[in-house]
C-alpha cells in the first residue's frame, strides 16, 4: 500500500467535500444556539453583578458600622475566662447571635450571612488570627 517510489495516493475530490449530515448539522446548530444562548446569559449575570455588589457591600458596610464595636464587645466578654469551656463555635454562635438581635431591636434587617463575616471580622480583630471576610454576595 505505501510505495517508496514516491507515488501518491489519488483522493477523488468528491470524497473530500462531503457535506455533514442532516444529523451533524443539527448537532451543529444546536450547539451554536446553546453558545449563544450562554453568553446572552452570561452577559446578563454581569449585569445583574455589577447592580448588586455595590449593595451588598454599602449594606456589610452599614452593618459593620452600626454593629462592629458592638461585634467586638462581645469577642472580648467571651473570650473571659467565665465562658472559656465554650468552643471557638459557639463563642461565633453567641456574637452572631448577639449581632442579630441588637439589629432586630433596631429596627433593622441584617442577613445572618452578613452577621457571621461580621463575626469573624470581630473575631479576627481581636485575636489577630484572620484576615478581614468580606460578604458573600447573593448567589455565590
Amino acid at each position: 500500500m505505501s510505495s517508496s517510489g514516491g507515488g501518491s495516493i489519488i483522493i477523488p475530490q468528491d470524497a473530500t467535500m462531503q457535506q455533514p449530515s442532516t444529523f451533524q448539522q443539527v448537532i451543529t446548530n444546536l450547539e451554536n444556539f446553546a453558545v449563544d444562548e450562554w453568553h446572552k446569559i452570561e452577559a446578563g449575570a454581569v449585569a445583574i453583578e455589577q447592580k448588586l455588589v455595590p449593595i451588598v457591600e454599602n449594606t456589610f458596610v452599614q452593618l459593620a458600622n452600626d454593629f462592629g464595636q458592638l461585634a467586638v464587645q462581645t469577642v472580648v466578654q467571651l473570650m473571659g475566662n467565665a465562658y472559656s469551656t465554650l468552643t471557638g463555635q459557639e463563642k461565633n454562635g453567641m456574637t452572631v447571635a448577639t449581632i442579630i438581635q441588637s439589629a432586630e431591636a433596631a429596627g433593622k434587617q441584617v442577613l445572618v450571612s452578613d452577621a457571621q463575616a461580621l463575626a469573624k471580622n470581630a473575631f479576627g480583630a481581636v485575636t489577630g488570627t484572620q484576615p478581614p471576610v468580606a460578604p458573600t454576595p447573593p448567589g455565590a
